[in-house]
């Protein structure tokens, strides 16, 4: 997968993430590939249980990475996008037979644990149309496009820096709160 399909990724999980609350939270952005780690976008939460108010946030949040692919770097997602162009909500029979996906996998593999955590898919179902209404706003768009472009050019970026660019582009509106997906 390129440097670009995985800075779009990447940046989309932190800009869904500030649009819905998680502003001040960031710790850093990277597209660097360790043996432990694909990079990522890491936040300063708690990880394990997450608290009833906040699960669309969560679900929203992890599948923005794949689903701001699959808007803006749809071609490198090879057959995983025809799969899930429509919707990444398949059942889980479908996200196993779609194995690996390059660098969205984590993710599908998240939400397979997610349900298997008895998350109703339900949950799922309803965050993806605002989800989808989210990312396609042009201001959030443009946030996406230029994070990434700096993730291609520095691999990893500070998340207070990375939260600047974001705000740079963000209107008002943008900042949804976590309720937004509740």
């Amino acid at each position: 997968m390129n440097q670009r399909a995985i800075a779009i990724h990447e940046a989309s999980h932190a800009v869904v993430g500030i649009c819905l609350g998680r502003s001040g939270l960031l710790k850093y952005i990277s597209i660097v590939a360790t043996q432990d780690t694909k990079g990522g976008c890491h936040w300063d939460v708690l990880r394990g249980k997450c608290p009833p108010d906040e699960q669309g946030q969560e679900i929203g949040i992890c599948c923005a990475g794949p689903v701001g692919q699959v808007l803006y770097a749809p071609d490198s997602l090879g057959e995983y996008s025809s799969k899930f162009q429509e919707t990444i909500f398949q059942p889980d029979e479908v996200l196993e037979e779609a194995g690996c996906a390059g660098w969205a996998s984590t993710d599908l593999n998240q939400f397979i644990a997610m349900r298997r955590k008895r998350w109703p898919l339900d949950m799922f179902t309803e965050v993806e149309a605002p989800l989808k209404e989210l990312l396609r706003r042009s201001s959030v768009e443009g946030a996406i496009l230029e994070l990434a472009h700096c993730l291609e050019s520095l691999r990893e970026i500070d998340g207070a820096a990375a939260e600047q660019i974001i705000k740079r582009h963000l209107s008002p509106h943008d900042y949804v709160g976590k309720a937004y997906l509740a």
